[in-house]
């Protein structure tokens, strides 16, 4: 991880073709995993339940900012 010279607290990192890869099978599992867990509901119902959890996790994580 090199160091930036404007601010050397801070570390620039990048993602390797190895790891850009492992991210892309990690999407398709999170993606399979989803489509079973979600199989009962729509389109629809499916994406306005992820705009609900969303809803809900921006709750919490502003929430939790303020403590």
């Amino acid at each position: 991880m090199p160091l930036t010279p404007p601010d050397r607290r801070r570390n620039v990192m990048t993602i390797t073709q190895q790891g850009r890869q492992r991210l892309r099978g990690l999407d398709k599992l999170l993606a399979a995993v989803q489509d079973d867990l979600l199989a009962p509901l729509t389109k629809s119902e499916r994406e306005q339940f992820i705009d609900l959890l969303t809803r809900v996790l921006d709750h919490q994580l502003e929430k939790a900012s303020h403590r």
